[in-house]
Order: structure tokens, then sequence, then C-alpha cells
């Protein structure tokens, strides 16, 4: 993730995601539970015999598979949500630091995250050279510790977003 798509991000679009792995394991849960209920059922009863074992095999691969995929969803679910708050707190943070930097009228931020003074030809010929040169002196200064302040914020929503991906390759398997 860079500046520009930590700036742009909604990380409200992923509540619907989160919703639905959470209604996903919620089903799979109740299924999970029917299936339960069918093997305690079938233990208990009179019927006993091939067919009797073939079904209680195939039903507990049946849960078997319901209790991975649940397993599965669950996790899904934790991870987007877990990426969505750390995403929230990031723009949060970024919002703020980029109030600070709008309130002070020197600065502007590019598309890379780089703060630079604003418009410092026009300041020369209004300024004596000697309270120029330390008027930009500061505002560089101030411009690199702010750019380190955002490259700091990008830094932690990157490393969010990559650990949700690490996470979500991890449950899925996929590569």
């Amino acid at each position: 993730m860079d500046y520009v798509g930590l700036r742009d991000t909604d990380p409200a679009t992923l509540e619907p995601v989160v919703a639905h792995w959470r209604g996903t394991a919620a089903r799979l849960r109740h299924a999970e539970d029917r299936a339960a209920a069918v093997a305690e059922a079938m233990a208990s009863g009179d019927w006993h015999g091939p067919g009797h074992d073939a079904a209680t095999t195939a039903l507990g691969r049946h849960l078997a598979v319901l209790t991975t995929r649940r397993a599965e969803a669950d996790a899904m679910a934790d991870t987007a949500d877990l990426l969505r708050r750390r995403l929230r707190d990031a723009v949060r943070e970024l919002d703020a630091v980029l109030a600070e930097i709008g309130a002070a009228d020197d600065l502007t931020v590019d598309d890379s995250g780089t703060v630079r003074p604003r418009d410092t030809d026009a300041l020369a010929g209004l300024l004596p050279p000697e309270r120029f040169a330390a008027w930009r002196r500061e505002t560089e200064t101030a411009a690199a510790a702010w750019t380190g302040r955002i490259a700091e914020v990008v830094a932690r929503a990157d490393a969010a977003d990559r650990e949700a991906v690490a996470a979500l390759r991890s449950v899925t398997g996929v590569p």
C-alpha cells in the first residue's frame, strides 16, 4: 500500500465483506449442528449393518468438511475485520497528519506522500535574503518531518495489508 492507496481507502467498504463471512460461518455452524444431531440420532437408533456403517462414515466426512469450512469462514471474517479496523485507524491518523499539514499554509503533499514547501519562489522576492534562507531551512526541515510521519503511517497500513494477505493465504491455501 502506498500513500495514495491509503489516502483513498474507505475501510467501511470491508464491513459487508466481514458481514458476509460472519453470515457464512453462522450458516455453516447451523449445518454442522444439524449434521451432529443426525449423527447422534444414528448412533442411538436400532439401525445397524453395512448401510449404517457407510452412512455413518459419510456423515463423519461431511461433518469434518463443515467444521473445516466454518473455521475458514470464521478466520476470513476475523482477518477482514482486523484489517478493516487497522486501516480505519491508519486513515484517521493520516487524515489528522494531513489536517495539521493543511493548517501550515506553506506546505503541500504530492502523490508520493512527500511534503514540500509551497511557492518558495514567490516568497524569495518578498523577504530579505537571510530571512528567506532561514524560512526555507525551517520549512524544509518541517516538510521532511511531516514526510516521515506520513511514511510511518503508510508503512503501518502496508504491514497490516500484507499481514492480512498472509493470513488469508494461510486460511485458504491459495498462494
